[in-house]
Parts: structure tokens; sequence; C-alpha cells
């Protein structure tokens, strides 16, 4: 994945504009990590060189070794357009929303092969779900 993403910037990112290098990060190299993201949780170390990538690519023009030279601090240029960013997706918010994605499925029994051989393999014996059962330990009979 992380060859993928640096043999994309070598070969079109010298010929592009801000505007064209900030489209190009929103659609292109956001979007390949997206695929891991759906079923793995993705190391921080991994989401760092991934967004290390997207810096130099969006500041420097792809030239991986230069240093310097940002308009704006990352975390500025991933904020919203109405919060005064760029617009740039959060690769962690991300990884996070895609997992609670298929958490999401599992735990309202969608109609789907995965889901239903995980309830099956499960909760075969009619036992209760654990998000469904009542709670138990110190917090029993407690409402916050």
């Amino acid at each position: 994945m992380m060859t993928r993403i640096e043999n994309r910037l070598s070969v079109v990112s010298k010929f592009l504009s801000y505007h064209g290098r900030l489209t190009l990060v929103n659609s292109v190299m956001t979007a390949l990590p997206t695929f891991y993201m759906c079923t793995l949780q993705l190391p921080p170390q991994i989401i760092k060189q991934i967004d290390s990538y997207r810096k130099k690519f969006l500041w420097s023009g792809g030239e991986i070794n230069r240093k310097g030279n940002c308009l704006a601090a990352w975390e500025t240029a991933c904020r919203t357009k109405k919060e005064g960013g760029l617009g740039i997706i959060d690769l962690r918010t991300q990884n996070t929303a895609l997992l609670l994605k298929y958490l999401d499925k599992l735990y309202n029994s969608v109609d789907l092969p995965w889901v239903t051989l995980n309830w099956n393999h499960l909760y075969s014996n009619n036992q209760t779900p654990p998000q469904a059962r009542s709670p138990t330990g110190p917090f029993r009979g407690r409402t916050f």
C-alpha cells in the first residue's frame, strides 16, 4: 500500500497546482488505504507515514526529501472548510468510522453472509448477545 502511494506521488505531482494536488490528496491518496481501513485498524505508524506522504505531496509537489515549505499546519489543513481548513480527510477518524460501520451491521444482524455466519456461530444456543444483556457488576441498576 505504501509503495502504491509513493508511486502515485512521483508521477503526477510536478504538473499540478496546489488546488490540483489538494483534489488529488482528497480523492486518490485518501481512497487508497480505505480498502484496508474497512476491515483493519491501521497502526498509528502507518497512518503517520501516509499523512507524511500526503503532506509532502500537497506542499512540496511530491519531493519526498524536501523539508519545510508548509503553508499551514497539517491539523489546520485537516479541518473542514467551514472551520477554516482545507477539508482533507483525517485517516484516524475515517478508520474508526469504517470499523464502526461493520460493528453496526453485526449488532443489528443485517442480512449479509458474514453477519449470518457470525450470528450462527456465536449465538447458536439462543444466547443473548452481549449488547442486549442486562448490566452486571458494580454498574448494575445505576442510571447515569
